[in-house]
């Protein structure tokens, strides 16, 4: 029975947009694909467009343990999840949110190119021939906002006036007014690319009476790294006290703290490696009573300016189209990420350090 001549091409890209507060979890998502091809004397032509909105207080990150691209962006999401988290352990209470949380937005594209597939009937002989091409898969993170770590740190700083910090922050997350101001926020950037290419240009025949051969020569290429930078600002006065804190190096340089993604091949295994540098602060000096700030305005930053919300940081591209909102999100997460690593490595050690995050290494380990 003869069979049409049958050929297919299309492409699908993938846009979204996470944003992280600790008062919840909220995202946008796009999806779009086309379908070219031929099937006979037929032309097939389609595409396909689906958007979707959503936002909740409660966010779940299962999946990570999954193979592939997918397991890496779970496993991404699923670590930024943690990490805001961490940074605020007190439940929400009565917290004015937008003056003490975190908010960090992630993006993410996805293009998913197969190419070259075609069926046809082998010459002389009843059998067919299925061509294959390649597929080619690329996946782009985007991170930008700041990660609060304010109680991380009061848990983990234990040196002179560390009772005062803490009874400060409690105050301070309970919804009432403190003189001062504590804050200690990661800024972070993001920037790196995975992709994951499947070079066939094999030809396999598909027999007409008989079961077609389970094996085929393919050959793939499966590498990248995405790392999320972070740099340290902290800023912390109470009633007649202030301390000066700094961030130390991250244990590879980075300025102050890193996490990374990154993915091989070694010879027929696939590999994943996720290591973060911890965080760690240094004290520089501490003034306690006797000390008095020029500046009585409690509304005043310690940073010298009233942004402590991350929201512009954070905040979504004004372009209605959520494809041109990710890339766009790309592009300034890449710069973010890129300015974080020019703004010079912390000085050398000259006060008592403490460790706010241990660093992680899981190693390279079969993926």
């Amino acid at each position: 029975m003869p069979v049409p001549y049958l050929k297919l091409d299309g492409e699908a890209t993938l846009a979204m947009i996470i944003r992280f507060t600790t008062a919840g979890v909220n995202g946008s998502v796009s999806a779009k694909g086309s379908l070219t091809g031929k099937f006979g004397n037929h032309e097939i032509t389609g595409s396909a467009e689906a958007k979707s909105i959503a936002g909740t207080g409660l966010s779940r990150c299962d999946g990570q343990n999954a193979p592939g691209m997918i397991g890496t962006i779970a496993n991404v999401i699923g670590t930024l999840n943690e990490y805001v988290g961490k940074g605020n352990t007190k439940g929400p209470g009565t917290r004015d949110v937008s003056q003490y949380a975190s908010s960090v937005s992630l993006s993410k594209s996805l293009s998913l190119k197969p190419t070259g597939v075609d069926l046809l009937a082998k010459t002389g002989s009843p059998d067919l021939e299925l061509k294959l091409g390649g597929l080619a898969m690329e996946l782009k993170l985007g991170v930008t906002g700041r990660l609060d770590i304010i109680d991380a740190l009061a848990m983990a700083y234990t040196g002179p006036g560390a009772t005062a910090i803490r009874e400060a922050r409690a105050v301070m997350a309970s919804g009432q007014h403190v003189k001062g101001k504590l804050e200690a926020y990661l800024e972070v950037g993001a920037e790196g690319m995975l992709t994951h290419s499947i070079m066939s240009g094999v030809t396999i025949t598909i027999p007409a009476n008989i079961p077609a051969p389970e094996t085929t020569s393919v050959s793939e290429v499966f590498r990248g790294e995405i790392k999320i930078r972070g740099v340290l600002s902290v800023g912390v006065e109470i009633e007649a006290e202030i301390w000066i804190f700094s961030g130390k190096a991250g244990a590879s340089g980075t300025v102050h703290t890193s996490w990374a993604w990154a993915l091989r091949k070694q010879g027929a295994k696939r590999e994943k490696n996720y290591k973060f540098e911890g965080l760690i602060i240094e004290l520089k000096a501490h003034a306690e009573a006797g000390f008095r700030s020029g500046n009585d305005d409690a509304d005043e930053s310690a940073f010298g300016n009233n942004n402590t919300d991350g929201a512009h940081a954070a905040s979504a591209p004004s372009s209605s189209d959520l494809e041109s909102q990710v890339a766009q999100h790309l592009e300034k997460s890449s710069a973010e990420a890129k300015r974080i690593a020019s703004s010079g490595i912390a000085g050398i050690a000259g006060g008592r350090t403490y460790t706010i995050f241990s660093p992680e290494d899981s190693g390279w380990e079969k993926y």
